[in-house]
């Protein structure tokens, strides 16, 4: 039998096998949409009411794309339903009753990303799902915060925006005071830190978008974490600046009113919203600029293996491969600390 006749028999057989994995699949799936189609709908409606989650448009999307990252690390012959891992898919829809009778909206979103890991668990055993935890992981974005937890980080970042707010404006020879969270700028024009002001979407917007940026960028380990770590005072840095700017931007009135006629604004319009639009570029260029210096103090192992070669302890160099000569005359060591190269005396006729 030849290779191709033999190709030939074995594609009908793993046809069939892939066929049942495929066809749950995608019954699983319709399933799992019509199950959730009320919470879907209400995390919807608060990704387009709520400017803190505005973000959750982009997690499916980037979740899909971080499987389209993996492809290469998919063994599909390792893909093997098993009839008892869809048990704890059973247990996790089961929770969902007593969640909804006691009215728990917040508690029952957060069981998606769990359904969806069980989901993929039944269907393609262990494999496929560590093969897809990072995007199953990251489908925890699109949850928003639950209100409890909303107003107690609400406050303190509020706080932290006023004080850094101050700090820039005083630094950068524009007088300010804050009174409580309202800031006096200049000649006592008051400012506001409202609590929308306070960045919260800014930090849930930059830790979706940084996660997403360590799971696909090819870099150590030390560098992700890194990157995971500064998403908070890179968030906080951002938004303080977006205050500043807004102060700035009260102090000069024919500016304002110049470029808010330009685009079409009313300037209270641009004032606040200018500023606004400035914070994503700012933050992506701190980070831009956090992963050159990461380049300049770490060296990845590639090139530090090439810079630092490795070496046996205590290794005794062989003199025959030594480049230099060792002179063995006295003569030749005064004209070698000299600098000068000894010459060997021939015998030459007249």
């Amino acid at each position: 039998m030849t290779a191709l006749e033999w190709n030939e028999s074995e594609m009908p057989s793993q046809s069939r096998q892939a066929y049942p994995v495929i066809l749950s699949a995608v019954v699983l799936s319709l399933a799992f949409l019509a199950t959730y189609y009320q919470s879907l709908s209400s995390l919807v409606a608060k990704w387009s009411d709520d400017p803190n989650y505005s973000h959750g448009f982009f997690v499916v999307p980037i979740a899909l794309y971080i499987l389209w990252e993996r492809r290469e690390k998919l063994d599909a012959s390792r893909i093997r339903p098993r009839w008892f891992l869809f048990l704890p898919l059973i247990l996790i829809l089961a929770t969902r009753i007593p969640l909804h009778e006691r009215n728990l909206p917040w508690v029952e979103e957060m069981t998606i990303p769990a359904v969806a890991g069980a989901l993929v668990l039944a269907v393609g055993g262990f494999h496929l799902f560590f093969w897809a935890l990072p995007s199953i992981l990251f489908l925890g974005f699109m949850i928003p915060l639950p209100p409890a937890l909303n107003a107690i980080l609400s406050g303190p970042l509020q706080k932290i925006a006023t004080a850094g707010s101050i700090f820039f404006l005083q630094i950068t020879g524009l007088p300010a005071i804050n009174e409580g969270n309202v800031i006096l700028v200049g000649d006592g024009k008051p400012l506001e830190v409202a609590r929308a002001c306070n960045g919260l979407s800014m930090l849930l917007s930059f830790a979706t978008l940084i996660t997403a940026t360590a799971i696909l960028c090819k870099r150590t380990i030390t560098d992700k974490i890194i990157l995971m770590v500064s998403i908070i005072p890179v968030a906080i840095l951002a938004n303080v600046f977006r205050i500043a700017m807004t102060a700035y931007f009260f102090q000069m009135p024919e500016f304002v009113g110049k470029i808010s006629g330009i685009l079409g604004w009313k300037p209270d319009d641009f004032t606040h919203d200018g500023a606004g639009y400035l914070m994503m570029p700012l933050a992506l260029l701190m980070i831009f600029i956090e992963l050159k210096a990461l380049d300049l103090i770490l060296i990845p192992d590639d090139i530090s293996e090439k810079i630092l070669p490795q070496t046996k302890p205590n290794a005794i160099p062989d003199p025959r491969k030594l480049s230099t000569k060792v002179p063995t005359n006295p003569n030749d060591y005064l004209m070698s600390a000299l600098g000068m190269k000894a010459s060997k005396k021939t015998d030459q006729k007249p």
